[in-house]
């Protein structure tokens, strides 16, 4: 599969590496290799989706081996970037669906992933980002 790619936001990435340490710091023996972030096509094709699940297309995992892929356009507040990039990497951890990628997060790092907002995306309370240093 051709990669067709570029980089995520600025923002975005600042976040991810936020994200990226204090996932290292809880965990340091994860079973896999630190993950890549990049931009791809295929979200862009997944927004066009009609109804909430093209809405709801910002990021994923299993794309690409051990890459979360997000939206060039992705702009939201670190709440719900936090909430989703942990998702993906429940994901990238486990291989299985959203249940089993939350249940992950939440058994390995204590974050609860909530549901928020009309699109219903992932979330952490930016009062356990400030306290857990994310």
């Amino acid at each position: 599969m051709k990669r067709i790619h570029t980089h995520p936001p600025e923002r975005l990435e600042r976040v991810w590496r936020r994200v990226l340490k204090f996932v290292y710091r809880n965990v340091q023996d994860l079973a896999f290799p630190p993950p890549a972030l990049q931009t791809c096509e295929k979200i862009a094709q997944d927004r066009q989706t009609s109804g909430l699940t093209g809405r709801r297309s910002f990021m994923h995992a299993g794309h690409y081996p051990n890459t979360v892929c997000v939206w060039k356009g992705t702009r939201l507040a670190d709440s719900f970037l936090v909430g989703i990039l942990m998702h993906e990497i429940g994901h990238l951890a486990t291989g299985a669906d959203d249940v089993l990628a939350d249940k992950y997060v939440f058994e390995m790092f204590g974050l609860p992933i909530l549901y928020k907002g009309p699109l219903k995306l992932e979330w952490v309370d930016p009062k356990i980002i400030r306290q857990r240093r994310i």
